[in-house]
């Protein structure tokens, strides 16, 4: 099975907080929004979804912003409510008016992944160039994927390195993990594994996942580091542990091969199950190979 280095793209953000991520300008609330708010996150908090859309409307129907952006997510995770990204797009556009970053960061998110409108990389870059105005940094990181793949724009991993730096100045452990990537590809550059591991361990203090698997990555193959197969266990472990298909899938290869661990074909086929229960091919393919190495 071939190792490869993954990048971490900012997903859609619920309502943290109006101080989140930096100083964001106040959005005007009246004491009756505060309080629906407030009761809606309660209620979200507490697992209970239709009861926190309650609230939310309650607020929203005041004009406020996070109130409808938080309306937003739930119909684009279709928690309470019939999963509809239109219906999510409706919400984070009246949230945008009114300059909320967040909501621009979702609309991007919707455009970039084509999710209840026609994928458009370029209209997914200008909605996060309006959030990372406001010094937004999932914004800021999900521009700087834009330019390291080329969607939308001209691939270019030296604009793409600036707006992930930017990122990180601001304290996204995704731009974090992803500058490490490029270290270990050398992509906008020079190829450096020390430097890339410092990155993966900044990011994986933030409890990044994926900068967790892509450190056993490297512990596996040695890059940068003395290879040692239960240091990458102990990382794959660790983002596992946050439900990453493709450390589970690394996990069960390693219990595969016997390396680091005994030979257990039980516990590997345990953990390729649970890559290919959330979709991945890699362990759907793993899993089958393995059950007919087991029949024979």
């Amino acid at each position: 099975m071939k190792k490869m280095f993954f990048r971490s793209i900012s997903a859609i953000l619920f309502y943290l907080g109006i101080l989140a991520f930096g100083s964001f300008t106040l959005y005007a609330q009246t004491a009756s929004s505060h309080d629906a708010l407030n009761l809606g996150l309660k209620a979200y908090n507490a697992g209970d979804y239709s009861q926190s859309m309650k609230w939310f409307l309650k607020a929203a129907d005041q004009g406020d912003a996070i109130a409808q952006n938080n309306i937003g997510f739930l119909y684009d995770k279709g928690m309470g409510v019939t999963q509809n990204n239109q219906e999510a797009m409706k919400w984070y556009q009246k949230a945008s008016v009114k300059g909320y970053p967040n909501a621009e960061f979702n609309i991007g998110q919707l455009y970039e992944k084509g999710s209840g409108v026609i994928q458009d990389y370029k209209e997914a870059l200008k909605w996060y160039l309006k959030a990372a105005a406001q010094g937004y940094p999932p914004a800021e990181n999900n521009i700087g994927e834009l330019y390291g793949k080329g969607l939308g724009v001209t691939q270019n991993h030296r604009e793409e390195m600036k707006w992930l730096l930017k990122a990180s100045a601001h304290g996204c452990a995704d731009a974090d993990s992803n500058i490490g990537v490029n270290y270990v590809m050398g992509q906008g550059v020079t190829r450096d594994y020390q430097e890339a591991k410092k990155w993966f361990l900044k990011a994986s203090d933030q409890g990044n996942p994926e900068a967790e698997r892509n450190l056993g990555v490297m512990f596996e193959l040695g890059q940068g580091v003395e290879k040692e197969y239960k240091e990458a266990l102990k990382w794959f472990l660790e983002a596992a542990n946050q439900g990453d298909a493709l450390a589970e899938d690394n996990i069960g290869f390693l219990y595969a091969k016997g390396l680091g661990v005994k030979k257990d074909y039980q516990e590997a086929m345990k953990w390729f199950l649970k890559a290919a229960a959330q979709g991945d091919q890699t362990g759907q393919e793993n899993a089958a190979h393995l059950k007919k190495l087991m029949a024979k």
